[in-house]
């Protein structure tokens, strides 16, 4: 069980990194390419919670030990815990939407900034636009998803999570 309270409380912690990047260190410094960092915090912050909702799943021998690859964490995720717990929105497709986005600045071949935002580019020109209000709208999205994984994990105020770890 400390393994998913770790999980949650460091994809709490880089959600509130994200949040503040977004909503205060962007607003100074005006760079669209901290756009490309708080994708990544984000990223990472859906990524904990959900590996947080898995290990728990893993400790109550609900399904079986994973590997920490995240397209196989996605696929049991998607699988296993969010249809058990009916979670009132999919979460997936924003999980996969951030990883396309850090996969694909990876492999981009041309990236640039164009109005406050940036763009990334793929071998055939397709772009990706990362703005400020996207990511918003993603960091809203990560909130939810960690209340969820959070009332699932730790309980219904059974116990604070900060004095958990």
């Amino acid at each position: 069980m400390d393994k998913s309270l770790f999980a949650l409380n460091l994809a709490r912690e880089q959600l509130e990194a994200a949040e503040r990047m977004i909503s205060v260190t962007f607003g100074v410094v005006g760079d669209p390419r901290l756009l490309l960092t708080v994708a990544q915090k984000l990223h990472a912050a859906h990524y904990n919670a959900m590996k947080s909702i898995l290990y728990y799943e893993v400790h109550n021998n609900k399904i079986p030990k994973f590997d920490e690859n995240f397209e196989h964490m996605l696929a049991l995720f998607q699988a296993r815990a969010a249809r058990r717990y009916s979670l009132q929105e999919d979460y997936t497709p924003f999980i996969k939407q951030l990883n396309g986005i850090i996969q694909g600045h990876k492999d981009s071949p041309v990236v640039f900034e164009r109005k406050g935002s940036y763009v990334i580019c793929d071998e055939d020109y397709n772009m990706e636009q990362v703005s400020q209000e996207r990511l918003q709208e993603y960091a809203k999205i990560g909130r939810k998803f960690i209340e969820d994984a959070e009332r699932m994990v730790v309980g219904h105020g059974r116990r604070n999570i900060t004095r958990c770890i």
